[in-house]
């Protein structure tokens, strides 16, 4: 058995957080630690590595109060900050294509079981 995610969720849609986290807490996973935006994401990044997080998902959508796309530079804050932590970026096809950062990329369902193995 694989084992545990200690996962960052960054998503402003409070009614898919949710149902991540109980999908997540079936397969034995945990959520440790969530934010909705662009501030709290980034004050929580310091903290990470001390709370076991090895995952981070982080919606490349999320905006800020200017609309600015904030989620590509809140996975660019942990690639830099927590190099360790293995960031799946979750957006459209097009969005994913078009983020220039080093991050897994996934418009479709996350198989964490896979990931986990190799971190």
């Amino acid at each position: 058995m694989p084992p545990e995610a200690k996962i960052f969720h960054v998503e402003d849609s409070k009614d898919f957080r949710e149902s991540l986290k109980m999908y997540l807490e079936l397969c034995d996973h945990k959520i440790v630690e969530t934010a909705s935006t662009r501030t709290e994401a980034l004050e929580k990044i310091p903290n990470l590595m001390g709370r076991g997080v090895n995952i981070a998902i982080v919606d490349l959508h999320l905006t800020d109060k200017n609309n600015d796309f904030s989620g590509i530079e809140i996975a660019r804050q942990i690639k830099l900050k927590c190099p360790d932590i293995t960031v799946i970026g979750n957006a459209s096809k097009e969005s994913i294509n078009t983020a220039d950062i080093n991050c897994l990329k996934s418009e479709g369902p996350i198989k964490l079981e896979e990931i986990i193995q190799n971190t």
